[in-house]
């Protein structure tokens, strides 16, 4: 009977990881990037079919869209349109398991370069899918987890070409202009291998320079090293130019200026951070490694805590350790991390715009563990492994089975796990808690006619059927609309309310909880008054306006839009004592709802009492420094003050942006 062969047991695993995989691809969940990102996928398909007449896709100013190469996204939508498929979502998802499954073999073998073990292999695959946060996004996300894919698929290719070195082999050198291609086709930021490459084969001459000495005096090495790099950068270079129009249209300046601009994104985000709320342009320097440290598992860690120490052991026991390989992975893991650090990228939304740099960071990890396992002579110290890696593997295991399919939402227990996390980082940023909700919403409206759904988030992708007419609407402003039901998600929600729980609406059917934190609401319509009061408003008729607001808020008592909507028509009715106790009542929900404070400075600049308006302006900026309509009003009463220098500064700002705010 023939013996199955740890080799033979690597790609069964693989197997059976992706059939998991397939299974979890058939009913995943849209994230807020897909919608995204599908839309302008179809713009270049669009762009490519019209050959160049149709440049929507290159008409993207406020997104930047053009500047990704997005390939798998517009993969998907060429796809979509050729078979014209109506569930586009599906075939994203079925592509995102093709990458999957890629990144978990691309894993698998990097670790048996490092260790020449496919049980090592093994563990590496598993650490992989038991990674909640980065491997959890990677059904749903065309952008990151391909890109982290590239990646890892050139990293493992240049360590190949440095262990083969000081021979340059084509295969090795194409393969590598493949992988670069393939990266580069996601995000420009694929260029740094043609540095990496330079920087490690260099390192390595230096190393090995006796021996090799006289090999680097030879005209054939240098002609043949030059073709073939040339090969490689070609290849590598313009490859991954195919699927991206905006690199096309000028191949050398294009991807060069957009590599300078993804360097400093310009486009921010107001972001949860340690219980704080930021800009993501200005978020603390040390974000990148928070998030790394409690984002990761710990088992993780302790494999790349002990890698020093267990290269050491493994010398002492006369096992031979490639330390310059090992050097190579920490640089591929390291180098992107410090570099953003250092030039203060705009980085948000957790760590995701660098999962890229966790297949080494978890290759170094299991080279840990198999180092000490390998070099142990003692079985206590195999059974001390064991005791680390059964539960350091069970908590992020338990946790992704309880949690499916939201389980990239996930928290190390060194960190004090999602209840620690809850109410001060980023949460459910992917809104992915928006499709329970509305599967649940599918089955309320079943075999009903003529039904309104709004969202905060479009829910194209889940009644792609024409289950309903959709909407949008912001969750504060909800009852500004007509609608029947409303699918909301608690994301972006001040984390004082979500505290204190002053955020929920009224009429939910169902919300969707994550370990006890809600993601997303079900809501019925709390009816028209609200809208009969903005509509008296406009019309001037502020006592009728006050009248349904009453009305609406005995209902909906959270709903501080409407509330600050109540004081505008009090403050117009000279109803100073009702305002305020309007205006106190809302703060006392949202401390920092910014329309309050808009509110009181507009009151106290009309009694003239512009200290106090000044007070509030500023109070307003330092909530959120980029609420411009107070600006006006703040420099008007500097001026009233006889602070002409501040107020010069504003009307200077005005004029630099263009700003005409009234």
């Amino acid at each position: 009977m023939r013996t199955i062969t740890t080799k033979t047991y690597f790609y069964i695993v693989l197997a059976v990881f992706a059939a998991g995989l397939f299974v979890l691809a058939l009913d995943a969940p849209v994230d807020v990037d897909e919608i995204l990102h599908n839309g302008q996928a179809k713009k270049v398909v669009s762009w490519y079919a019209s050959a160049g007449k149709d440049v929507r896709c290159l008409e993207t100013p406020r997104s930047y869209l053009k500047f990704y190469g997005q390939s798998m996204d517009n993969v998907a939508a060429a796809i979509n349109k050729i078979f014209n498929i109506q569930n586009e979502y599906l075939t994203r998802h079925l592509l995102g398991w093709g990458i999957a499954v890629l990144l978990l073999l691309v894993t698998g073998l990097l670790t048996l370069e490092l260790t020449a073990s496919h049980g090592a292999a093994i563990l590496a695959m598993l650490f992989l899918m038991l990674s909640p946060r980065p491997f959890g996004q990677v059904i749903d996300n065309l952008k990151d987890l391909p890109f982290a894919l590239g990646y890892a698929w050139s990293v493992l290719w240049l360590i190949r070409l440095i262990k083969q070195l000081p021979e340059f082999k084509w295969k090795t050198m194409l393969w590598l202009g493949v992988a670069i291609a393939f990266t580069n086709s996601i995000r420009v930021g694929a260029l740094i291998f043609y540095p990496y490459m330079d920087i490690l084969v260099m390192g390595w001459f230096l190393f090995h320079f006796k021996t090799h000495a006289r090999l680097l005096r030879q005209n054939n090495f240098w002609k043949d090293l030059i073709i073939k790099v040339s090969a490689l950068v070609v290849l590598g270079y313009f490859g991954g130019l195919f699927f991206w129009p905006y690199g096309l249209m000028n191949p050398l300046k294009n991807p060069i200026e957009t590599l300078t601009l993804m360097q400093r994104y310009a486009i921010s985000i107001r972001q949860l951070f340690e219980g704080e709320v930021y800009w993501s342009t200005s978020l603390p320097w040390y974000y990148l490694g928070k998030w790394l440290w409690i984002s990761i598992p710990e088992v993780v860690w302790f494999g790349v805590l002990i890698l020093p120490f267990s290269a050491l052991f493994s010398f002492f026991r006369g096992r031979k350790v490639n330390c310059f390989l090992l050097a190579s992975l920490l640089f591929f893991f390291l180098f992107p991390v410090i570099y953003v650090i250092i030039i203060k990228a705009n980085l948000y939304s957790g760590w995701r715009q660098m999962y890229f740099v966790y297949v080494p960071l978890l290759v170094l990890s299991v080279t840990g563990f198999y180092n000490v396992w390998m070099a142990a002579q003692y079985k206590g110290t195999k059974i001390f492994l064991v005791a680390m890696l059964i539960p350091g593997l069970l908590l992020p295991g338990i946790h992704i089975f309880k949690t499916i399919p939201v389980h990239n939402i996930y928290f190390n227990d060194l960190s004090g796990g999602t209840k620690a996390a809850w109410n001060k980082y980023e949460y459910d940023y992917y809104w992915l808690g928006m499709k329970e909700a509305s599967d649940f919403l599918k089955k309320e409206i079943e075999g009903k006619e003529n039904i309104t759904v709004v969202s905060n988030l479009s829910l194209d992708p889940y009644f792609y059927k024409g289950e309903a007419k959709l909407g949008y609407v912001r969750f504060y402003e909800r009852a500004s609309l007509e609608w029947d039901y409303a699918v909301l998600g608690v994301n972006y929600i001040h984390p004082t309310q979500i505290k204190n729980e002053t955020w929920k609406p009224w009429g939910i059917l169902k919300t969707v909880y994550h370990k006890g934190n809600p993601l997303a609401v079900v809501i019925k319509s709390p009816g028209a008054d609200a809208r009969k009061g903005i509509e008296y408003a406009k019309q001037g008729d502020h006592e009728q306006a006050v009248l349904y607001f009453n009305q609406h808020l005995k209902k909906d008592v959270n709903d501080i839009n409407v509330m600050a909507k109540k004081a505008a028509s009090q403050m117009a009715l000279g109803d100073k004592t009702g305002f305020l106790k309007t205006i106190e009542r809302g703060l006392s929900l949202h401390p920092a709802y910014e329309p309050f404070f808009l509110l009181l400075a507009h009151q106290a600049f009309e009694e003239k009492n512009y200290r106090k308006a000044i007070h509030y302006g500023e109070k307003l900026l330092e909530i959120n420094e980029r609420y411009l309509q107070i600006l006006p009003l703040l420099r008007d009463s500097y001026k009233s003050v006889n602070e002409e220098d501040k107020a010069k500064e504003i009307d200077t700002y005005l004029n630099k942006y263009s700003l005409n705010i009234n």
